[in-house]
């Protein structure tokens, strides 16, 4: 009984000694780990240099947005402002139908959809802000047609009258020698 006593306590003694030296090397990890961590002005340091690096380059593409060339723009986008099925199916029959004028450039046309007093929807086209068609469509698919292709029409017409008088206006006889 008491031989069984003395392997219980060596047991014992055993189980506390290897529980303390875990304990100490948990410690000692975890001591390590806290020095390997960035302080708190570390990491205030950090997000500073990232903030001053994200203005110098705001900076910097605001400058090159200055300077690019206009030849880079998107130009002739179709833009649908629509919100019925009305709108939506004049929306696709203009754009079967739109066919871009070869030599225009720096223009934007916008398909915008309004309500209208009565039965219909009132549709308007704009070609950089300057509506160039503007009517009251009721549910009929073949007014929808007639109306896309008088739309598509008057909107190249247009388009293609900007884009000469753009190039008379910069024609040599228009140009002038800068002498009064």
């Amino acid at each position: 009984m008491k031989a069984k006593f003395i392997m219980r306590t060596k047991v014992v003694i055993l189980v506390i000694g290897l529980i303390l030296f875990l304990l100490a090397l948990t410690g000692c990890f975890v001591v390590t780990l806290s020095q390997s961590l960035p302080s708190a002005a570390d990491s205030l340091t950090k997000q500073n240099d990232l903030l001053q690096r994200a203005v110098k380059a705001m900076k910097e593409q605001a400058e090159t947005d200055q300077s690019r060339d206009p030849e880079m723009e998107i130009d002739g986008l179709i833009i649908s402002e629509t919100l019925t099925k009305i709108g939506v199916d004049f929306y696709d029959l203009f754009y079967q139908r739109w066919v871009p004028p070869p030599t225009a450039s720096g223009y934007e046309v916008r398909i915008e959809e309004l309500p209208a007093p009565g039965f219909g929807t009132l549709i308007v086209v704009n070609v950089n802000e300057t509506t160039v068609f503007q009517r009251v469509l009721q549910p009929r698919y073949d007014q929808l047609e007639a109306s896309a292709e008088l739309a598509v029409s008057l909107t190249q017409r247009h388009v293609n009258d900007q884009q000469r008088l753009i190039q008379q206006l910069y024609e040599e006889d228009q140009q002038g020698t800068g002498i009064y």
